[in-house]
């Protein structure tokens, strides 16, 4: 019995994570899919913000965000 692939998918935007660890780039779900012959009954979902929508989340919520370097920078609101 084959396992089933588990995708992992921006709440915001609905882009899906082309390689499961960081850094990874983000394509848009339809594409995804469509590019690997899968169907949305084929795969599982587990979901998380791209490094974009997070970027604007956390400049929303003026939280601090982890810039390339590690180092943490504060957003404000």
């Amino acid at each position: 019995m084959a396992t089933v692939p588990t995708l992992t998918v921006c709440c915001v935007c609905k882009h899906v994570a082309q390689s499961p660890s960081p850094p990874s780039s983000w394509m848009p779900m339809s594409m995804y899919l469509e590019r690997h012959h899968l169907r949305p009954i084929d795969v599982r979902f587990s979901h998380t913000y791209c490094p974009v929508c997070y970027e604007q989340q956390a400049a929303a919520w003026s939280i601090a965000v982890k810039d390339g370097s590690g180092r943490t920078t504060p957003r404000a609101a």
